[in-house]
């Protein structure tokens, strides 16, 4: 009898150490690599066991606040408070037997990862003893999780968009969104399929879709796995057939093929990035029709939109759309050309011209190579780079040869300036008056029109020293370089040239006398090795030799200002210098004439003199 009491003990004690033995706190996760920018709960989890209850419970979750943002809290059961801090979560439950945890998930958290963070602990311990209903102290243990956020796919391109029996134009391509569909009068319903790209895309916008009379615009919708969007757009136009029919006898548009077609009301067609406008002409069948919407259109990049109208004179009416894609490229064509289309220098677009071949750039200061890119007029012709290696400070010359398969070439210079590696570079000219002392010529540069004020002159008195005012167009090629020195009066000083004429090159200027510059006149019309002259003249029109032997150097000049106003540089003689033996032939010339005159006039007055003399004779008596 005893034993069997000693057994009953034993067993009673076993149950009531059942929750004991189960009792476990654990937190999990919905999602064990959620997306940046996406949101995930963490789940507080009791595992007490079926019909154990706690009354008390406190706990201290921590994460990374760098990898995840706090965002709610949501109860399932009740009780327990919440307090948060940055990383820090705090969850108490005081001690009530009428409002208990059981198994489960009394409280979840929810988190948004913020960056992409490998393996992340959300850690978990009590604070303080946790008890069930009857103050038995639980015997828990904690389990934590641990969360490896993720980029999550970015792409927001559909692999197909179509509508069931009809061709949309243009043709489908995933980096274009502009679509446009004309359909009959009668067609009063169309499906949309879009076909994902990947399969954690969502897509809204597609299926059936009933169409107004006149234009439908159908909008597709695509949101990556990170919540890109990314929108789709087809303009179904359905025709009106409850209006008289109303047509055109011609059409065109400029720089396409489109031309006008019976019982087409729908026309596209894709141009070159450099087409900025097209000219759109038309003539209505009717003579007596109106006819809107024809002229001169300007062009955005991708799609344009252009409707012209005919209305009869019974006020019927018929819209004709007109859709020309503008591309981001050139493109090229099938024929025969030595032309580059486009051209591009370290990222900057030189803007090209059919009259010319021969364009400035500027290198960066250390610069041995420059990056080119260039596409071609004809897809047949291929591109050649000389003299784009080593490149040296000061002037180089770099050769663009574009070759045709008939072998026909054609040549493009680039004039490529370089400053010296020793020279100290001023950001604006203005800086001089706060710069160091330097043994090095200083350089600045400007693509504007500017002033050189009088205390910049002054700090470079007090310096001492050179400024290389370097003029630039806006691919940094050299138009100008004027030499500032110490010798200049200290006074507003305009360093500008102006050009006013080709045929003689002239510019003019306010430039003071006495500074060096080093000009740009035209290596295309003056070839290396050219002897030109410069002459000058004033405000008062007289003309001065500066120069009758100036050679030019890869399309510069060098000279030294005189203060007019007018620079002429042409190959042609303007103004004739005579040498010192004609000018001291001229003088003696003059004082000869000079001399020939007075022994004239004192010969007519000699005979006038004696002629009244003898007059008077002849009058008096003879005795």
């Amino acid at each position: 009898m005893k034993n069997i009491k000693y057994l009953i003990v034993l067993l009673i004690l076993f149950i009531i150490n059942i929750p004991n033995a189960l009792a476990a706190t654990f937190l999990n996760s919905t999602n064990n690599n959620p997306v940046v920018g996406s949101s995930f709960d963490i789940k507080f989890n009791l595992e007490y066991g079926h019909d154990a209850r706690v009354a008390e419970g406190h706990y201290k979750i921590t994460y990374d606040s760098s990898c995840f943002e706090y965002v709610s809290v949501y109860h399932s059961q009740k009780g327990g408070e919440v307090r948060t801090e940055p990383g820090v979560i705090y969850l108490d439950k005081n001690y009530s037997t009428e409002v208990t945890w059981g198994d489960g998930a009394p409280v979840s958290f929810t988190f948004k990862p913020i960056k992409v963070c490998s393996s992340s602990r959300f850690n978990i311990e009590a604070t303080a003893d946790a008890k069930y209903v009857n103050g038995t102290i639980i015997d828990q243990t904690v389990v934590p999780t641990a969360i490896s956020s993720v980029k999550g796919d970015s792409d927001t391109q559909l692999s197909n968009l179509y509508i069931i029996n009809y061709d949309i134009l243009p043709v489908f391509s995933k980096t274009n969104t502009s679509y446009h569909l004309t359909v009959n009068g009668d067609v009063s319903e169309v499906e949309v399929v879009a076909v994902q790209g990947n399969n954690k895309q969502t897509i809204k916008g597609a299926g059936k879709h009933t169409l107004a009379y006149g234009d439908n615009r159908l909008k597709i919708e695509v949101t990556s796995e990170n919540g890109m969007t990314n929108t789709y757009e087809i303009m179904v136009t359905r025709k009106d057939n409850r209006l008289k029919n109303t047509s055109l006898r011609s059409l065109s548009v400029s720089n396409t093929d489109i031309k006008i077609e019976k019982d087409k009301y729908e026309y596209s067609a894709i141009v070159s990035r450099s087409v900025s406008s097209v000219f759109i002409a038309a003539t209505p069948e009717v003579d007596n029709s109106t006819l809107t919407g024809t002229g001169t259109k300007q062009l955005e990049i991708g799609l344009n939109t252009f409707t012209l109208t005919v209305i009869g004179d019974d006020g019927a009416s018929q819209t004709y759309t007109i859709y020309i894609t503008r591309s981001t490229e050139e493109l090229q064509k099938e024929v025969e050309s030595t032309n580059l289309l486009n051209l591009e220098v370290n990222n900057l677009t030189v803007p090209l011209d059919k009259k010319n071949t021969t364009y400035l750039i500027g290198i960066p200061k250390g610069g041995e190579k420059l990056n080119i890119v260039t596409v071609t007029e004809s897809k047949t012709a291929s591109v050649t780079v000389d003299g784009n290696e080593g490149l040296k400070p000061g002037i180089n010359i770099i050769t663009i040869t574009v070759t045709e398969k008939n072998d026909t070439k054609k040549e493009y210079k680039l004039i490529a300036y370089r400053e010296p590696d020793n020279s100290s570079r001023l950001s604006s000219i203005d800086q001089i008056n706060n710069a160091e002392m330097h043994d090095t010529p200083m350089y600045a540069s400007t693509n504007e029109i500017h002033v050189i004020h009088p205390s910049t002159i002054n700090s470079i008195k007090e310096m001492n020293n050179t400024v290389v005012y370097d003029v630039v167009n806006t691919n940094g090629g050299l138009l100008y370089q004027v030499k500032l020195n110490p010798s200049m009066e200290a006074k507003d000083t305009n360093i500008t040239f102006t050009k006013q004429n080709d045929s003689p090159l002239t510019y003019q200027t306010e430039i003071p006398a006495g500074l060096e510059v080093k000009m740009y006149i035209n290596a295309e019309q003056y070839k290396n090795g050219t002897s030109i002259r410069i002459y000058t003249y004033n405000e008062k029109g007289k003309y001065n030799v500066l120069s009758e032997g100036t050679v030019v150097e890869n399309g510069y000049v060098t000279f030294i200002t005189n203060g007019d106003k007018n620079y002429i540089f042409t190959t042609q003689q303007l103004v004739t210098q005579k040498s010192l033996l004609s000018k001291i032939a001229d003088k003696i010339g003059n004082i000869v004439i000079i001399f020939i005159g007075a022994i004239a006039a004192l010969f007519v007055i000699s005979s006038l003199i004696n002629h009244k003399l003898n007059s008077k004779m002849k009058d008096e008596p003879l005795y």
